[in-house]
């Protein structure tokens, strides 16, 4: 009952059946995630003549790559939590023997049936996502830090105490130091806000944000409001990296960059999305005024999925003063590099002033990604000196696609450029070897 994450191939059960056979089991792992080649199964990958046969998981178990439902199938038959509390399941579905082998005693501390005759396993809280450690103050929050891999439940709001510089939850610098230091445990709002957040930029940080990196870590359920966070590099409300899944959380507050001369890429809630976010909103004030930047309501840039979320605010990015300027600007994500981005909304305006400018309603960029019902309102600008000679790529959708798909979409955004070139259209500005099918656009171009 627990994450299980894997280079290649991650299931709940066995991680390749190869001319096996796997019957009457269960699992009810949190989620089954492959890093890199997105081979997951929720019971097995199967990769090579094996047999699965009346297996089942739980309902709420999430998986990298895409389910298909049956107790015959690689993912199982889905039960519920409730139904894996009751010793009928194991009994009538799974026909495992209680009179000789198991043992069906429900405890505090384990909740699953047991060998007969072993002692029940004592599971303290925070070791599974089951049984979390509850937190109730600022206290407990800052001793998350502590141990990143525990499961935790938010009992009350928590305000920050005024004047503290928060410093992100499992920050890891290198790929090679995620497994240690990113937060790879679980944490369940509960409904409940963090209120407050304030973090003011450190040269030698590179990540700003409640948590740092997200490794196989799960964040849900949560709101943070009052959020104020200065930084120069991979600045978000949430987390600065997402290797795991972000869901059903609510961000408002600002974001500003300190750091002119250096690459800012900005999210409001992730700064770079690699795995999942879902069911999440942003409302946000984001100012932006960089030689380079890539920003995002929701997600700077994203090469995961970004499903059923929506955006609100403002996106400002001066750079008159500037000699040489770009940005990348989305109200979902800056970046959709392979990425998808699903049912999502954004309602905010974008304001520009970069001498190269990809500025869209949804993604600033696509490179090879998909963009599906998706909608957006608000405006979308460029304003430059006359005498400038900026560069500008707007839409509706996408500032510039390449590659990747657009479908069953649409914008209401009032469009304007001031640029010396300009290539703008109600859904992109640009086009190149995509697919663009069932969108419309419905605004102002000037």
């Amino acid at each position: 009952v627990t994450t299980i994450i894997s280079d290649l191939y991650a299931s709940g059960i066995s991680g390749a059946n190869i001319s096996g056979i796997i019957e009457n089991s269960v699992a009810a792992s949190s989620e089954v995630s492959d890093m890199f080649t997105k081979n997951s199964g929720r019971i097995t990958t199967n990769k090579s003549n094996g047999i699965c046969k009346n297996n089942y998981v739980f309902e709420g178990m999430l998986s990298g790559d895409i389910v298909y439902l049956g107790p015959d199938t690689l993912d199982g038959d889905e039960v519920s939590w409730e139904e894996l509390l009751n010793e009928k399941f194991y009994k009538e579905k799974l026909e495992w023997n209680f009179k000789d082998i198991w043992n069906f005693q429900k405890s505090t501390d384990f909740l699953m049936p047991t060998i007969k005759n072993q002692d029940i396993p004592i599971i303290k809280p925070g070791l599974t996502i089951y049984h979390p450690m509850a937190i109730y103050d600022f206290d407990g929050l800052d001793s998350i830090r502590k141990n990143l891999s525990y499961h935790y439940i938010l009992k009350n709001d928590i305000i920050i105490p005024n004047n503290l510089n928060w410093e992100p939850i499992g920050v890891a610098d290198n790929f090679d130091d995620y497994v240690t230091k990113a937060f790879c445990g679980s944490f369940n709002g509960n409904g409940h806000s963090i209120k407050n957040l304030k973090i003011t930029d450190n040269p030698e940080s590179s990540q700003f944000a409640l948590f740092g990196v997200l490794y196989g870590g799960i964040i849900r359920n949560l709101n943070v409001v009052g959020a104020d966070i200065y930084g120069h590099s991979n600045c978000a409300i949430i987390s600065a990296v997402n290797y795991g899944v972000i869901e059903n959380c609510r961000v408002e507050g600002k974001i500003t960059t300190t750091n002119k001369s250096q690459e800012n890429l900005f999210g409001g809630i992730c700064a770079k999305n690699y795995t999942n976010i879902f069911n999440s909103t942003s409302n946000i004030l984001m100012n932006v005024d960089s030689k380079s930047a890539t920003v995002g309501g929701v997600a700077g840039y994203n090469e995961g999925n970004i499903f059923n979320s929506n955006t609100f605010g403002k996106i400002i990015s001066d750079t008159l003063k500037l000699s040489s300027s770009n940005a990348v600007i989305g109200k979902i994500c800056g970046v959709n590099f392979s990425g998808m981005i699903y049912n999502c909304y954004s309602d905010c305006s974008i304001l520009s002033s970069s001498d190269m400018s990809y500025l869209g309603g949804i993604a600033g960029m696509q490179t090879g990604g998909e963009i599906y019902m998706c909608a957006s309102r608000g405006s979308v600008s460029l304003y430059k000196k006359a005498d400038d000679k900026a560069v500008s790529y707007i839409g509706g959708i996408a500032g510039l696609i390449s590659g990747g798909l657009i479908m069953n979409s649409y914008s209401h955004d009032n469009l304007s450029t001031d640029a010396y070139k300009s290539y703008c259209g109600g859904i992109t500005g640009m086009s190149e070897n995509s697919n663009l099918q069932n969108s419309y656009y419905y605004g102002i171009i000037n």
